[in-house]
Parts: C-alpha cells; sequence; structure tokens
C-alpha cells in the first residue's frame, strides 16, 4: 500500500495569485495539507482554510530577516501529522506540477526501492502562461529540484544559518534522490508587475547577493530575455527518469538558482 503524502507550504498574501490553483491541485494529491502564514494582510488565510483546517499563523513576516525559522516552524508541525516513511511534497504558493499522473504512477516503484528517499524534477520559470525562460539564469528546468521528500520520524534535522534562500527541507532530509524529470510549472514569474515587485523585494533584502545571485536578481528585468514554450507530453511516471543522485550535489545546484 502506497505511503500517505503529506502537503505543505508556506504562504504570505497569495489570495490574488496562483493559491487556489496550486491548492486545487494539492486536494487532488495530498492526503493532508498543513499550512504556515507568514503575516499575511489579505484574506490568504481564509482561502487556505477552505482547504484544509491545518493552518498555521505568523503574527509577523519574516521573510527576508528570519525565512529559516518559518521554514524550520513549518517542517516541525510534520511531528503531528507524518509517520515514518510518508512523502511530504513541498511546494511554494505559485507552482504545480505539470504530470500529476505520472508522479502517482512513479511512487509505488520508488517505495518499493529503499535507498530512494526523495523525488528530483524539472523546474520551469514560467514568463507567462504559455513560455518558460532559458537562458543562463533560469535554467532549472535543465537540473534536479526536490521537491518530495520521505520523512524519517525521529531523525534530528538541521538547517542552514540564512535568513533568506534557505531551501525548504532540513540539509540532512535528503540522501539518494530518483530524478524522476516530471515538470514543475513555477508562475511567480509570469506576470510582469510581479517580476518588477520580485525584483525590488530582493534587491532591498539582499543587495549585495549575500544569500543569492546578484546577476540574476538583475537580470529578472531584462526586456527580451530567450524564452521557450512549453510543451509536455507525459513522462510515463516511472519510466525514463535517470540514475539516482544525491541530495548534497542537488542543494549546491539550488543555491545558486533561488
Amino acid at each position: 500500500m502506497s505511503r500517505r503524502i503529506i502537503g505543505l507550504m508556506l504562504v504570505k498574501n497569495e489570495s490574488q495569485r496562483y493559491l487556489r490553483r496550486v491548492l486545487d491541485q494539492y486536494k487532488g494529491l495530498c492526503d493532508t495539507i498543513v499550512i504556515l502564514d507568514d503575516g499575511s494582510t489579505d484574506n490568504t488565510v481564509d482561502i487556505c482554510r477552505e482547504y484544509t483546517p491545518h493552518v498555521h499563523e505568523s503574527p509577523e513576516s519574516l521573510w527576508a530577516t528570519n525565512e529559516v525559522h518559518q521554514r524550520r516552524r513549518l517542517w516541525d508541525t510534520l511531528q503531528d501529522h507524518a509517520d515514518d516513511g510518508d512523502w511530504v511534497l513541498y511546494l511554494d504558493a505559485d507552482e504545480t506540477i505539470a504530470d500529476t499522473r505520472a508522479l502517482r504512477q512513479l511512487l509505488p516503484p520508488l517505495e518499493a526501492h529503499g535507498d530512494i528517499d526523495a523525488v528530483g524534477f524539472n523546474l520551469y520559470d514560467m514568463w507567462d502562461e504559455n513560455h518558460y525562460r532559458d537562458d543562463e539564469y533560469w535554467s532549472g528546468h535543465s537540473r534536479d529540484w526536490i521537491f518530495l521528500v520521505k520523512y524519517h520520524k525521529g531523525r534530528e534535522f538541521q538547517w542552514p544559518d540564512k535568513a533568506l534562500h534557505c531551501g525548504r527541507f532540513p540539509t540532512n532530509a535528503v540522501g539518494q534522490y530518483y530524478p524522476s524529470k516530471i515538470p514543475v510549472q513555477h508562475w511567480g514569474w509570469a506576470d510582469p508587475e510581479d517580476r518588477k515587485k520580485k525584483y525590488e523585494r530582493y534587491m532591498e533584502a539582499d543587495p549585495e547577493g549575500t544569500f543569492g545571485w546578484l546577476d540574476q536578481y538583475r537580470s529578472i528585468l531584462d526586456v527580451n530575455p530567450r524564452l521557450v514554450r512549453f510543451t509536455h507530453t507525459g513522462t510515463g511516471g516511472g519510466g525514463r527518469g535517470g540514475r539516482p543522485g544525491t541530495g548534497s550535489k542537488d542543494r549546491k545546484k539550488n543555491r545558486k538558482r533561488r
């Protein structure tokens, strides 16, 4: 029998963006959804409570000042919601899986493979509804991103000491992962106004590129970036994902990206 899927999500002021789209997908995939709100001032919390009773609220936003505290706090709720070996899906409120059928087909054979405790995806930064960006600064679709891990109950989890871009999982949550090649579409850049706001936030919070990649921040406002039409015909689940990889290698790549 397949293990349960616990969906985690950290949110802030998402009510007018992609929240319902993402939560609709979570509702179809996850057995339990757990959300931490990072000090929203809109009705994000009300929308989240339409999908799950497990909504935790922070009295203030810690984005860019102590993001790792919120990530750790949300992860720690798994002690009450997850059993050992359950899967933990951790997407942001502007990300969707392009092929949920492939993911469902993939999990049973992975559960039979005791050494695999995470799944890698390819991340497509959507610059509009139909195109993703593809250049030296935006190439997440060409490598593996961990969005799904097995929960190891009782493990003492460790987190990096970073105020921003700390990652969503503990540094020791991932051992060997399976590169599924299943696409995850990141919609947070798809609207020009959102891009402008995010550029301003990153430049204010991290002007020297201490936690992120300064050249990538600057590239957000490029006038004519290289865009490619997104097409996906299905991966077929556990068919031809690739050879297993290691979590440490994946995390090193991801640090440059977010």
